[in-house]
Parts: C-alpha cells; sequence; structure tokens
C-alpha cells in the first residue's frame, strides 16, 4: 500500500469519526435569500419585495390549502413578490380567478452550496 492511499484512509476515517454534520451556514450563500419571492421563488428586485404580513400568511393558505413555513429558518425567504402578494388579495377579493401557477415554490434546507443551494445557483446579474 502506498504511502498517499494510506494517508487517504487516516484521513477519511479521522474525519468520518470526529467531524460533526457541518450546517449549511458554515458558508454564506452567493445571493441572499430574502431578495427571491417566498410563493414562486423569481428574484424580486428590492421595490417589488413585500414583507410577509398574517394577512398574506392567511390568504396563502385559503389559496394554496397549507400554511406558510419555515419562517423561523435563515435559508427560507422572508419577502414575497408585489406580483404574488397582489394575485393572492385578488383572487380574496374575486379580482382574479387564480395564480399564474397551481404549485407554490417547495423549500428545503441545502444540503451543501456548490450543486443543492438554490440562491448559490441562480445568477441574478
Amino acid at each position: 500500500m502506498t504511502c498517499a492511499v494510506k494517508l487517504r484512509r487516516v484521513f477519511a476515517a479521522s474525519c468520518w469519526r470526529s467531524s460533526k454534520p457541518r450546517s449549511v451556514t458554515a458558508r454564506r450563500c452567493k445571493n441572499h435569500p430574502d431578495i427571491f419571492c417566498y410563493v414562486c421563488g423569481s428574484f424580486a428586485i428590492k421595490t417589488q419585495r413585500r414583507k410577509i404580513i398574517n394577512d398574506l400568511r392567511n390568504i396563502y393558505k385559503l389559496y394554496f390549502d397549507c400554511p406558510l413555513g419555515d419562517q423561523d429558518k435563515a435559508w427560507v425567504p422572508q419577502t414575497i413578490c408585489s406580483a404574488c402578494s397582489n394575485g393572492l388579495r385578488d383572487w380574496l377579493n374575486k379580482r382574479k380567478s387564480s395564480m399564474p401557477f397551481a404549485i407554490p415554490m417547495v423549500w428545503r434546507e441545502q444540503k451543501n452550496h456548490y450543486n443543492d443551494c438554490y440562491f448559490c445557483n441562480v445568477n441574478v446579474r
């Protein structure tokens, strides 16, 4: 067995035993989550972003039949774009029959920033 192979095995074993699972927050995302819409997942410029308030939470639950969740997590957008905000309100007030999509964006915690992070893999420039 060569020295390099021995070293790789020792290093891999020591990393496996001693390392704790690292959270995704160990490294910052390329793009901040709050520049994306919680509902549709699209990039929203600053003037088109809205805070998610209780009224929007309730309308979201009525329209999609599921609660707006994970708002306490750092990896979830805390904003909604004005198009989704207005669309949900218009639907509630019967000025609009539906949103342009049937299923909202489903957010889940990323495993890494290389190929599993939505915020790092979207080019907004």
